[in-house]
Order: structure tokens, then C-alpha cells, then sequence
């Protein structure tokens, strides 16, 4: 008899009982009886990010192909460029344009939305994103629409990006 992933062998049972080994401990219960124990949350992904040169620069993917992102708070959205986009496969040309304001100055740029994207075991579907026509931003901008359902945490320098369910 082997015993279950959870530690627990069923030693005999009948129409009215069930004999049971628990964490070595034999136990008699009756049928119709609850049986119950502690629950433990479930463990919930996080990462974790150090900065260079004091940015917090990671590797996630969109889509299942791989993308250098710079972890930006301050992005209302993820934000790709053109060439990235195209990478990726994205038809972003025939998306809605929208005015955005970024470090540069006033840029166009089309409104997209992305179907998966993850970092390390954390993944969110469907997000907003948008692509600006040019090379900026070099690397991908992780924004606010992936950024905005997580827990941020600094632990000294460490930025630790916790999911909250």
C-alpha cells in the first residue's frame, strides 16, 4: 500500500469506516465524517530584480519570444518600438494611434494589446501596450499595465515584484 504525495495510507476500509496511517499514526474515520487539516496559502510567484547602473533591467517574454525590459513605474503601458514590434510579429500599423508624451518629447505611437506576456512565473494575458514608430525606447519599457496587478517591494536595493492572488 503505498502511501498518497500527501503522506496518507489507507490501511482498510468497509461500508462503515476508513482506517487511515497519517504521519505514522494509524486513525479510524467513520463514513460521512469530515475530515479536515490546516490549509496553506498558496505560494504566490515573485521576482526579484537588482539595478545596474541604477535601473532595474530583466528578461520576460511577450508572446513566447524573449524581451530585454526596463522595469518603468513611471509608463502608463508597456511600450515597444517599431523594430521590437516587428520582431514579435505585432500588426501594429493598422492599431489606433494615440499622442504619448515620453522622456524624448511628444511622440505618435499605436495602440496594441499584447496576448501574453510573463517574467520568470508570473504571466498576464491580454495587456495594453504600445509601440512608438522609431528606435525608442531601446529596451522595452515594462509599464503600469502589467506593473499595476502586482505588489512592488523594495528590500534595500532589490525590487521584488510579488502577484497578489
Amino acid at each position: 500500500k503505498e502511501p498518497s504525495p500527501e503522506g496518507v495510507t489507507l490501511l482498510r476500509a468497509d461500508s462503515d469506516s476508513a482506517l487511515l496511517e497519517i504521519n505514522g499514526q494509524q486513525q479510524r474515520f467513520e463514513l460521512g465524517s469530515r475530515i479536515g487539516g490546516p490549509l496553506s496559502a498558496p505560494q504566490l510567484a515573485t521576482v526579484s530584480v537588482w539595478p545596474s547602473d541604477g535601473m532595474y533591467l530583466t528578461t520576460g517574454n511577450i508572446n513566447g519570444f524573449t524581451v530585454d525590459f526596463l522595469i518603468d513605474t513611471g509608463a502608463s503601458a508597456i511600450a515597444l518600438n517599431a523594430a521590437t514590434a516587428r520582431r514579435l510579429g505585432i500588426d501594429y500599423l493598422n492599431a489606433p494611434t494615440i499622442t504619448v508624451r515620453t522622456a524624448s518629447g511628444i511622440e505618435q505611437a499605436y495602440r496594441v494589446t499584447l496576448g501574453v506576456v510573463q517574467l520568470g512565473d508570473i504571466r498576464r494575458f491580454n495587456v495594453n501596450a504600445m509601440v512608438i514608430d522609431g528606435p525608442e525606447p531601446e529596451r522595452a519599457l515594462l509599464g503600469m499595465s502589467f506593473l499595476e496587478s502586482l505588489e512592488i517591494r523594495r528590500q534595500g536595493e532589490r525590487l521584488d515584484l510579488l502577484e497578489q492572488y
